[in-house]
Formats: C-alpha cells, sequence, structure tokens
C-alpha cells in the first residue's frame, strides 16, 4: 500500500510539474518504502473446496460475493461493487472507469453464477433498480472480517489472500484445458497473448469461447465441492 501511495504521488507531482515550471515533485528521490515479492499462491483442489463450503457457513451477501469471484474469476473490487445496471441476462457488463485497465469488460456468466446473483435481494422487491449495488444498500466491504471468518471456517490451511482466488481460478481453467488466450479475456489481461502486434489487430472478442469456458469451470467447481456432475440449465434471458 505504501509502494502503490507512493506511485499515486509521484504521477499527481509531475502532472502538477508540466503545469507549473517553479514546481519541483517532492517525491523526487523518495525510494519505494518496501520491497515486494511476486506473489504465486495458487489454491489447490482442497482449499477451493474449503473455501466454497465455509461462503456456505457464513452465507449472506459476503459469502455470496466470494463465490462470485471463485466463479468469475474477476477482482474483487469489480465484483464486490457490482451494480444491477451491469447484470445482463447471462453477461456481466463491467464499465470502462471500474476495469484496472480502463476498457469495458463482458464477462459471461454460467449458470451458476447467474443462480447466486439473481437469489441477491431487491432494495424494491422484484424490481432491481440500475444503480443498487447487487448486494443491498452498499458494497460488499470489510474484506479483512470476511478473510478471517473464512480462515477460522477453513481450519488449518497455508496463509492466502483474496486476491489469490484470481490466480487460482486462472490457473484452474488452464488446468482442465481452457486454451490460455481464452482465459486472458476472461480476466481482461492485456498483455501476455494479446500484447504487442496481436493486441492491435486482434479485435475478436472470444465471447462464445468464454461462455463455453466459464461454464465448464463453474460446473468443474460444482463436481469438486458436491462430488456429482454438473447439471446444466439453459440461462432464460430477461
Amino acid at each position: 500500500m505504501a509502494n502503490r501511495t507512493r506511485g499515486v504521488l509521484s504521477k499527481f507531482y509531475n502532472w502538477m510539474c508540466e503545469r507549473d515550471d517553479d514546481l519541483v515533485s517532492p517525491v523526487i528521490g523518495v525510494k519505494a518504502p518496501a520491497s515486494e515479492n511476486v506473489r504465486e499462491r495458487v489454491l489447490d483442489d482442497g482449499e477451493i473446496i474449503r473455501l466454497w463450503k465455509a461462503c456456505d457457513a457464513i452465507g449472506g451477501r459476503e459469502g455470496a460475493c466470494i463465490k462470485l469471484l471463485i466463479l468469475t474469476g474477476q477482482r474483487r473490487s469489480e465484483i464486490s461493487h457490482l451494480r444491477w445496471r451491469e447484470v445482463g441476462s447471462d453477461v456481466l457488463e463491467l464499465q470502462a472507469p471500474r476495469m484496472k485497465g480502463k476498457r469495458a469488460h463482458t464477462v459471461p456468466l454460467s449458470t451458476q453464477a447467474a443462480a447466486i446473483i439473481a437469489n441477491m435481494p431487491k432494495l424494491v422487491p422484484g424490481v432491481p433498480q440500475p444503480d443498487d449495488y447487487i448486494w443491498g444498500q452498499s458494497p460488499v466491504g470489510h474484506f479483512h472480517r470476511i478473510k478471517d471468518r473464512l480462515d477460522e471456517l477453513m481450519g488449518d490451511t497455508p496463509k492466502w489472500v483474496t486476491h489469490d482466488i484470481r490466480r487460482s481460478v486462472a490457473s484452474g481453467m488452464a488446468r482442465i484445458g481452457i486454451a490460455v488466450p481464452v482465459v486472458e479475456k476472461i480476466m481482461a489481461h492485456r498483455k501476455g497473448t494479446f500484447a504487442g502486434v496481436v493486441g492491435v489487430y486482434q479485435k475478436y472478442s472470444f465471447q462464445p469461447e468464454m461462455a463455453v469456458a466459464m461454464q465448464k469451470w463453474a460446473d468443474h467447481v460444482e463436481q469438486l465441492v458436491t462430488g456429482k456432475t454438473a447439471k446444466v440449465l439453459k440461462l432464460l434471458r430477461r
């Protein structure tokens, strides 16, 4: 967090200095406050099972939010601040200002993910208001408290953080045979396969492949948790 703060201040003062020749950035010469290590933690199948069951035990919007992270692989802020206007019949339409890369992102929904969203209570019964959060009057927050409760319920599990879920989804999708370019599209990655010239000229949406992949991953998670083959139900459009 300290390193992120330094980066934001540096950009801000550089912007100010471009507009005022007499201004000198106070961030010049300030080194990063802390060293950082790239995280590589991936939850294995057993840990995903324990996490899902811990979400069942917690219940409510907090448990549902974590489950949606597991099923979609999207960033925590993108899901915790999800509004009804971003929910389509079978997709999430995440707007550019809410995305890390500042580009709108369409995420196909599996039947399991769609069911979680459909079960969220509406502030006006039966009538979702576009500007309402799907979680109620406010976004889901206090993740440190949610995480502490999950840790208690999961028992003896090696240290992990919420963002590890996203990495676990990407790795898990590749492991069950989903093509890496499709995984990158689901994750809204702009580097990797789609970096450089490919990113400039490759404009295919991959939406059909993403939809199949999301359902395959959700079925995999359901089979892990229940021990039974998932029953795929066709989504009904609103």
